[in-house]
């Protein structure tokens, strides 16, 4: 592809080039004019949103002002959403859409690094163990294998006809609710991953979401791939945007960033608006950035420090040398996330009374990262343990009359209880119905499922908890009446229980 389609909204006289650019391939060169060829594809985001971007009408630049995409580019619209350690907990919902061979072969997590891949995509957000770095994001998914071989490989991602708008287009799952991830071989692409940002008008279409190459799901080779282009899809622009002729803009634009000092608030206008993210070129290596900044500053790159560990870097992808988001990356995406994409937001709660109302249906959630509502036992299930950490919903309808609870669904992942009060305040003293196992609900019939009577116009708070293995993930199914989706499990044969 010609070097100069990837220059974000460049002038409309080279739209017509970006069109007519062929698809993305391993042997494609990548440098941009003046430059070393050391631009070594990734991360396609940028390259996706670059063509994309060059099919609308250019931003409208002034004189030495670098265009924002909306408020949270703002640092004092985004500074109030950097978490801190009683920041509370959100948790979004992923759809991981595994693609396996038509007889259902080769499927691209190899059949089990999924949990895993969510698992570690967890850690990374919860600073890797630096409480000071965790972005109060948590995730929960629920999984799918699609075996379709036509889309076990793609070999194009290059607008206008790229490989992978058919397969989201067939097989996309609610992409206003849930960040739909797609793991397939993209490695003729030169890529390892491709995401969408939240301000793209693609971000909650079908077409929108993120690949990830096979290879670098769930692995070690991949490790911090997910979380660099779920931060893509929060808002985050790579740290070296901005220092760089190679992330969409001319050289020496008005956006570039060069290097600063940690505090130094113009920054947080520039490159990839954070001012705790150093200046730097593209990164491939832990080592410190060499070189001096010939547009701005003329000063070397390391001088104020760097941050070649940053998920956003292009450094390897591994656990030594990936290992976190700043603080302002965290604020950036927790805005990002309630400005345009909150839909992906999971409905629980910490509290009971913080505790928001759900509707009919199937709703994912974790209690991992949560805490334990207080000292006092919370239910008749708890068989008198207290501490448990929990989580809350709240429920109500104007008619009343039956309503099913269950946490049977193959996302549901530990030994689960699940509870029904009318009151936060003594919640045992006020329990409805609680339930910590049922027949042929999980595995060993260890999970929760309960039918309880509801009032007209009663608001009922819904408690999920453990029984007293630990945390974990579930699914959730609350239905209404008597329809057939609320039937209990089907009875297996007495042979096969243990």
């Amino acid at each position: 592809m010609d070097a100069s389609s990837s220059r974000r909204k460049a002038a409309l006289l080279l739209a017509a080039a970006v069109v007519a650019a062929p698809g993305w391939g391993a042997g494609a060169s990548r440098a941009q004019e003046g430059e070393e060829d050391l631009y070594q594809e990734q991360c396609g985001t940028m390259r996706r949103w670059s063509e994309q971007a060059a099919l609308e009408p250019p931003d409208v630049e002034s004189a030495g002002v670098c265009p924002v995409k909306g408020s949270c580019d703002n640092p004092a619209v985004r500074n109030p959403h950097i978490p801190g350690s009683l920041t509370p907990i959100i948790t979004l919902i992923l759809q991981i859409n595994v693609l396996c061979h038509d007889d259902g072969s080769d499927c691209a997590d190899g059949l089990a690094r999924t949990p895993l891949a969510v698992a570690d995509l967890n850690n990374d957000f919860g600073g890797n163990g630096n409480s000071q770095l965790d972005s109060r994001l948590r995730f929960v998914h629920r999984l799918r294998y699609i075996h379709d071989s036509r889309y076990r490989s793609l070999t194009n991602l290059g607008l206008p006809n790229p490989d992978d708008f058919p397969m989201k287009d067939q097989y996309a799952t609610s992409p206003f609710t849930m960040l739909n991830v797609w793991v397939t071989d993209i490695s003729a692409t030169g890529l390892r991953g491709l995401s969408t940002f939240p301000w793209d008008l693609l971000a909650l279409s079908a077409r929108g979401g993120i690949l990830i190459d096979d290879d670098f799901f769930g692995t070690t080779a991949g490790g911090g791939v997910l979380a660099h282009e779920v931060g893509h899809a929060l808002g985050l622009w790579h740290t070296h945007r901005g220092g760089t002729s190679q992330e969409g803009e001319p050289l020496c634009h008005p956006c570039w960033e060069g290097p600063h000092a940690p505090a130094d608030a113009a920054a947080d206008h520039v490159g990839d608006f954070c001012k705790d993210t150093p200046a730097t070129p593209p990164n491939f290596t832990c080592a410190p950035p060499p070189g001096i900044d010939s547009c701005v500053t003329g000063l070397s790159w390391s001088l104020f420090g760097w941050d070649v560990t940053n998920f956003m870097g292009f450094a390897p992808f591994i656990d030594t040398c990936r290992s976190h988001f700043s603080r302002e990356q965290n604020g950036r995406m927790r805005c990002w996330l309630q400005d345009r994409v909150r839909g992906w937001i999971s409905d629980e709660s910490d509290t009971c009374s913080g505790s928001v109302f759900i509707e009919p249906g199937i709703h994912y959630g974790t209690t991992r990262g949560f805490t334990a509502t207080s000292g006092v036992v919370e239910s008749g299930c708890d068989g008198g343990q207290a501490g448990l950490t929990d989580i809350w919903y709240r429920y109500g309808n104007f008619s009343g009359g039956p309503v099913t609870l269950s946490l049977c669904g193959s996302s549901s992942s530990f030994d689960s209880q699940i509870s029904v009060t009318t009151s936060c305040g003594q919640p045992l003293a006020h329990e409805v119905t609680c339930s910590e196992q049922y027949i042929n609900c999980g595995p060993d019939s260890r999970h929760a499922r309960l039918t309880f009577q509801s009032q007209p116009n009663i608001q009922y708070f819904i408690r999920i908890t453990d029984d007293g293995s630990g945390p974990g993930d579930f699914q959730l199914l609350l239905c209404e009446g008597t329809n057939g989706e609320c039937d209990p499990p089907p009875k297996i044969r007495r042979a096969t229980i243990p």
